[in-house]
């Protein structure tokens, strides 16, 4: 009996000492950099291991967001890659109400779209919406995308909102610099008159790997038994004799095994023969095959990053890639894009899957041709054909 009531003690203790650590403090209140957040909706989801950013806007004022990488990771990682390559840099506070402000960036990139991190999209996104919180302007045409190029702050608490918006991040240092941008001049419509930018961003990753893939050289790829096309293209609008007029590209499976699979059948039925490289976008990408819109124009599965497809190869100069649908994860079956210049904007979100190994100086020549303000070629490049090579 004695050594009973001995263990049944321990036991009691042992519960004890649980119940005291299931009682520990919320680690943010141990942190005093949390102290003045204590009343902030979102203060359950701060944590001193989240990146954060400060901006710094034209008007000399800063704002330091925390970003919550566990509850919109996707969103976190894609802002914080287009925030490394100062792509924010120059975005416009563009509009405001009484429930937000918005700040628009009309930089041109092949993909403005992400896959939306919202509760109504079938992502949990716990983070109530208040003010102080950053998410993304919803893109009007498909509610399962986001426009990254356009980022709202809210100014209020407004719970009926929850899981409406792909919410990543809130206010940790700046409030008073959010009532300033309240207190921003506006017209009739709600645009703000007055000229403040954001100029740049800095970023505190904490060791949170943003990249998550490290994209690899094409030369990483190459082998031997990798298939080969060869592009030829009519002389008339691309090279003069005797200059080259071919491209030769090789193909890598073990980066994008159906992409590749349905370029290659493309070819077998000479789909491309008679069709032309079309436009190109800046000096950095020439895009080519069906001239259709993404609206009419058929998917396959998109092999890249943000659609759980871990596709690493970088896109360097000379990598041939796959049109995206914004409104879609997948790919345009038969419409690609070819790197000019190192576009890292396109890795995660476009299937690369494969290499130009020679014609560099055709690809020159169509990105020197005359086109309209929307990069449309005004003489397209006709591919003559396209073959397999033994």
């Amino acid at each position: 009996m004695k050594k009973c009531l001995i263990l049944l003690t321990i036991i009691l203790l042992l519960v004890g000492c649980d119940k005291i650590d299931n009682n520990d403090p919320n680690p943010n209140e141990q942190n005093s950099d949390y102290e003045a957040l204590k009343d902030v909706p979102y203060y359950e989801y701060l944590n001193s291991s989240n990146p954060t950013v400060e901006f710094i806007f034209s008007n000399d004022s800063k704002i330091k967001f925390e970003l919550f990488k566990d509850i919109a990771p996707n969103t976190v990682k894609n802002f914080l890659l287009l925030a490394s390559t100062n792509h924010y840099d120059g975005t416009l506070v563009y509009a405001k109400d009484e429930d937000f402000v918005h700040l628009k960036n009309d930089k041109s990139i092949p993909n403005s779209y992400i896959e939306s991190t919202r509760t109504e999209n079938g992502h949990e996104n716990p983070v109530p919406f208040s003010r102080g919180t950053i998410y993304l302007f919803p893109y009007s045409g498909n509610t399962n995308f986001d426009q990254v190029n356009e980022l709202m702050i809210s100014f209020v608490n407004d719970h009926e909102a929850n899981g409406n918006f792909s919410i990543f991040g809130g206010v940790v240092e700046g409030l008073d610099t959010l009532t300033v941008l309240e207190q921003l001049e506006t017209d009739g419509v709600g645009l703000i008159t007055e000229s403040v930018e954001i100029t740049s961003i800095n970023i505190d990753a904490k060791g949170f790997d943003y990249s998550e893939l490290i994209f690899k050289d094409p030369q990483s790829f190459r082998d031997d038994d990798n298939p080969r096309v060869i592009i030829t293209f009519e002389d008339s609008g691309t090279t003069n004799d005797p200059k080259p007029n071919t491209m030769k590209l090789e193909l890598f499976p073990e980066v994008a095994p159906a992409t590749v699979d349905n370029f290659l059948t493309l070819v077998e039925e000479e789909f491309y023969d008679g069709l032309s490289i079309y436009k190109v976008m800046g000096n950095s990408i020439a895009q080519g095959g069906a001239n259709n819109t993404p609206e009419n124009s058929e998917t396959i599965f998109g092999e890249f990053y943000n659609n759980n497809f871990d596709n690493d190869l970088d896109h360097v100069k000379g990598v041939i890639s796959m049109r995206r649908n914004p409104n879609e994860i997948g790919s345009i079956k038969d419409q690609f894009l070819i790197c000019n210049d190192d576009t890292p904007i396109l890795n995660r979100k476009n299937a690369a899957f494969g290499y130009m190994i020679s014609g560099y100086a055709v690809l020159d020549e169509i990105m020197a041709s005359s086109t309209d303000e929307n990069g449309i070629l005004y003489s397209p490049i006709i591919i003559e054909k396209i073959e397999l090579l033994p």
